[in-house]
């Protein structure tokens, strides 16, 4: 018995003597590495704070929305071509030697006397096929005065001959219906056209019919005649002595603005068409000029080089040299857009929310904003996307913290860990105001401008 006890004593001794040496080698280990560490130069010993230090501002919330918006030109005018001699409607007369096809200009209601609107018989004659078979009446009714001649010529199976010089006919010869013949339509072709986007003023030219210019000038009226010395006096003769005069072409002061084309006008409308480079006639014929009201910019073509142009075909688009720019407010933001924010537009152009409206889309009724640019956007055509940045102010006079900084209690309140000069780190219970991207704005009676608070290490 006591043989076995002796056994057991020793086998417990041989392993806590093992047990020793073992924690002796651990020992031993711990101590070279710590003094391999210690004297090394090249893997020093870092600690990574999971904090970091934010300073607090006190001052306006203010959130940035970036939205890109459309932008219009106001004040859209069409521009049409006017040709002379293309009567607007025409009407037919039955008598015992046949049909007749008579062309009279239409009057504009409200405008002028009826001869005053009458194309002047400068224009290029206007011709009306009538079947071989049936003689033109001996006693035709001679055109008004100021009126386009109007002339009968046998209709031919090639179709109508040309409308001479830079008008012709379209479509061949006139068409028949029930007997009746009608006037055939005069078409020009398009020769040169100004470019998208370009800028519009007084005597700039916008297009050319057959080589010859198309030249607008600034008057509130439409073109709607020939001017020429024999023309009655109107309103149109005032505009386009106005505008030839704001040109130069008055340098000796000789012309009266008035309603009269006397030969002073006419003096200076030959040296008008000589700086042109066109015929010098001193009339105005009809299809020469364009009146627009102001300055504008090239927002669309209707036609191109090349293509056939009637009477009141449309050519161009103009749009007012003002500007505007179209958003749609982002959801939740109604409020903070209102009209006098500054805004900032791509290109270096400041902007002013003039306007907020309401439209409908896809049933659901969308705000938007029109914005005013404080100087025009050099080179931006009509329906370009304009990228807005609008700074929003979200709340005034706050604490701006970190968003990150602050930590949701369970009964939904929040604080701050605000770290005081020595080191030391305290809980600071905070109201949240707003939050505006990366920034949240809070009050709290115990906090200050500059304090410093943690935040999550990135």
């Amino acid at each position: 018995m006591a043989e076995q006890m002796n056994k057991r004593s020793r086998s417990t001794v041989r392993a806590l003597v093992s047990t020793l040496a073992v924690a002796a080698v651990i020992v031993a280990v711990v101590l070279v590495v710590s003094t391999a560490t210690d004297n090394s130069t090249s893997t020093p010993i870092t600690t990574v704070s999971p904090l970091s230090p934010q300073t607090v501002r006190r001052g306006a919330l203010v959130k940035t929305d970036k939205v890109d918006g459309t932008l219009e030109y106001s004040d859209t005018i069409t521009v049409r071509h006017r040709i002379s001699g293309q009567p607007a409607q025409t009407t037919s007369a039955t008598s015992q030697g046949g049909n007749e096809a008579n062309s009279r200009s239409a009057v504009p209601q409200g405008g002028p006397s009826r001869a005053a609107h009458r194309p002047a018989a400068s224009g290029p004659s206007t011709t009306v096929c009538t079947p071989a078979s049936t003689a033109p009446p001996s006693s035709s009714e001679p055109p008004s005065s100021g009126a386009a001649p109007v002339t009968t010529a046998p209709c031919s199976s090639g179709g109508g001959g040309g409308g001479g010089g830079a008008t012709r006919p379209g479509g061949g010869a006139a068409r028949t219906s029930g007997g009746s013949a009608t006037v055939a339509r005069i078409t020009q072709i398009v020769t040169s056209v100004i470019g998208v986007g370009a800028a519009v003023g007084n005597g700039d030219v916008l297009y050319t019919i057959d080589s010859q210019p198309t030249v607008a000038l600034l008057g509130a009226l439409p073109a709607w005649r020939t001017l020429s010395t024999a023309s009655t006096a109107g309103a149109d003769i005032q505009q386009l002595e106005a505008a030839l005069v704001s040109l130069g072409y008055d340098a000796d002061q000789t012309v009266t603005v008035d309603t009269r084309f006397d030969t002073d006008t006419e003096a200076m409308v030959k040296r008008w068409q000589t700086g042109l480079g066109v015929s010098v006639t001193g009339k105005v014929a009809l299809g020469s000029v364009v009146f627009i009201p102001k300055a504008s910019t090239v927002a669309s073509l209707s036609k191109k080089v090349g293509d056939s142009v009637g009477d009141a075909d449309s050519m161009i688009s103009l749009a007012g040299a003002s500007q505007r720019i179209i958003i749609d407010v982002p959801s939740g933001d109604e409020q903070y857009f209102v009209p006098g924010l500054s805004v900032r537009l791509e290109g270096g152009v400041d902007g002013t929310v003039t306007l907020l409206q309401s439209v409908s889309r896809n049933s659901t009724a969308v705000v938007q904003a029109v914005i005013v640019p404080d100087s025009p956007i050099e080179n931006a055509s009509n329906g370009a996307t304009i990228t807005v940045n609008a700074d929003l102010q979200i709340a005034d006079d706050v604490f701006v913290v970190p968003a990150q900084a602050l930590v949701s209690r369970l009964d939904g309140t929040y604080s701050i860990q605000v770290q005081a000069g020595d080191g030391s780190v305290t809980w600071q219970d905070v109201t949240l105001v707003g939050v505006a991207g990366p920034d949240a704005g809070v009050s709290s009676e115990g906090l200050a401008d500059g304090a410093i608070v943690l935040t999550p290490s990135a």
